[in-house]
């Protein structure tokens, strides 16, 4: 942590005030992301950014049963994070909460819930696949935007879509595998 807040430089009172002001159950969560923020986002993201986010991953993980009974380790490495790559650092969490929660609210498990917003998250978003639009790393909220994302693009749509309602997700895939002859 001491490391992260010195790499931050000038940005070095936004993360602390970020850890100041986080309610002391989201304390070692928000202690955690910023110790492992790459220096990008130690020397921009500001408070309200990481508080939000920290918040909205702690509503989950009470409101779940799912998300509640994860051990710290994963809650804290595949439910918290507010990024996936190199994507726009938006603020997704609370838009993307409010928009699955009520598909995950009712469902008795985990399983359950991915399913049902599997089932649901391509009319929810109003994304497809479309290799025409601006980036390659569009963050969710600019794919929204633009209505088109590549495969990446769209798996964090569903990674920060888990994430929203506390089921751990991440990203894995094969770079660069439609180059290879």
């Amino acid at each position: 942590l001491d490391s992260a807040m010195v790499k931050a430089g000038t940005n070095s009172s936004e993360l602390q005030k970020a850890l100041n002001e986080a309610p002391k159950e989201q304390k070692e969560g928000m202690a955690f992301l910023i110790s492992y923020m790459p220096k990008r986002d130690l020397t921009t993201l500001k408070a309200g950014f990481s508080l939000e986010n920290s918040d909205y991953a702690y509503k989950a993980r009470k409101k779940y049963k799912w998300c509640a009974a994860l051990p710290d380790s994963i809650f804290f490495n595949e439910v918290l994070p507010y990024a996936n790559i190199s994507e726009t650092r938006d603020a997704w969490r609370k838009d993307y909460y409010e928009r699955f929660a009520k598909y995950a609210e009712n469902q008795k498990s985990m399983t359950d819930a991915i399913f049902a917003i599997a089932r649901k998250i391509n009319k929810e978003v109003d994304v497809e696949y479309n290799t025409k639009r601006s980036k390659v790393d569009l963050s969710p909220l600019e794919a929204m935007a633009e209505h088109m994302a590549t495969c990446t693009g769209l798996s964090m749509i569903l990674t920060d879509a888990f994430r929203a309602v506390g089921i751990p997700s991440r990203l894995a895939g094969t770079a660069m595998w439609t180059n290879f002859k």
